[in-house]
């Protein structure tokens, strides 16, 4: 079956299946909204070919090149993309499910809506790439080469991030949730909103990183470096940061409410306006930090050094202070007093009125 017939039998409506069509030439070809059922692809040429709304089911597409074609509501399922080219491609609402696409180049692609579910991104290129609104769920991205690529809006969903490379990646509103990270190299990186939602981020490095407003909700963030990060408004609640490194970094206005912080090092960190109500904080180092109106309300610093720290109407409402270790206090609340009666009220036992 040559180009022609497999153009003339996609207008035609019939689905081309179970045919070998090896490092043939689709170049320029129309094949809009076909149907590919188990047809072996291997080293076609798809170059400036128009598959919008096309399918492609059990396919074979190994070391094949989309340059340049037309991709628009184009989906492979359970298909083989290895080797692949989508270089300098728009790929807007590309789907792929369950696919193999290892050492597939999507370099400098323009992706918007596009969609991995269950995929094989192992050593995938997404250099320079730029990636709005898209999705990669349940996928394993080992060695995938994200540099200098742009992620907007977009959601890692379950996925394996801990040998991917963000190297000068840049990210605004990204999701990521319940992913593997621990151990990887965030350094100087800006991530403008993110979110990481139960991450695994173990000995994550993001010395010097912008974490403006990012959340990061119940994630396992023991040893994890934040070392003269920018993290104003950022929130750390119910997240694990035992023996986290804090160290100078700007952190006014965040949260860390119901928080494990055991033996964490906030030494010289900016914490102005700061909640750390309910969290645990036992042994750690608060060492000539910016505490200014902070609030440490339930929470429990015993054995937490505040040596040199400076305070004005830091609240520690009722907070367990057992051989905890102060510089000068002034400026320390040990308790609200309004608050404290109301609750001191509430506490007694009930006297019904006598009739």
């Amino acid at each position: 079956m040559n180009a022609a017939q497999i153009q003339q039998k996609v207008k035609q409506g019939e689905i081309v299946e179970g045919e070998t069509l090896r490092g043939i030439s689709l170049a320029q070809y129309d094949l809009s909204g076909g149907i590919f059922r188990h047809v072996d692809f291997t080293e076609a040429d798809f170059a400036g070919c128009n598959l919008e709304q096309s399918l492609f089911i059990g396919c074979t597409l190994t070391e094949s090149v989309f340059t340049g074609a037309q991709l628009k509501h184009c989906s492979f399922s359970e298909s083989t993309l290895s080797f692949a080219s989508f270089q300098g491609t728009a790929l807007p609402g590309l789907i792929f499910n369950e696919c193999n696409l290892q050492h597939t180049d999507f370099s400098r692609s323009e992706c918007e809506n596009l969609q991995f579910n269950g995929c094989r991104l192992d050593h995938t290129r997404f250099r320079h790439a730029l990636l709005n609104k898209s999705a990669i769920s349940e996928c394993t991205l080992e060695e995938s080469d994200f540099t200098c690529a742009r992620l907007q809006k977009t959601t890692f969903h379950k996925s394996d991030l801990r040998r991917y490379i963000p190297t000068g990646a840049g990210f605004t509103q990204v999701n990521f949730f319940e992913c593997k990270q621990q151990g990887l190299d965030y350094r100087g990186l800006i991530f403008s909103q993110c979110q990481f939602t139960r991450n695994q981020l173990e000995r994550a490095d993001f010395t010097s990183a912008e974490l403006t407003r990012c959340l990061f909700h119940g994630s396992s963030m023991q040893k994890v470096n934040l070392s003269n990060v920018q993290a104003e408004q950022a929130q750390f609640i119910d997240a694990n940061l035992s023996h986290a490194n804090c160290r100078a970094g700007r952190l006014n206005q965040s949260m860390w409410i119901n928080a494990l912080l055991t033996s964490a090092d906030f030494d010289r960190a900016q914490l102005s306006l700061a909640r750390f109500t309910k969290s645990r904080a036992e042994g750690a180092l608060f060492t000539d930090a910016e505490l200014e109106h902070a609030d440490f309300s339930y929470a429990d610093v015993s054995h937490a050094d505040f040596s040199g720290a400076r305070f004005n109407r830091t609240q520690f409402h009722r907070a367990t202070q057992q051989e905890t270790r102060w510089g000068n206090k002034s400026g320390v609340l040990d308790n609200d007093p309004e608050l404290y009666a109301a609750e001191e009220w509430n506490e007694q036992p009930y006297q019904p009125e006598p009739r």
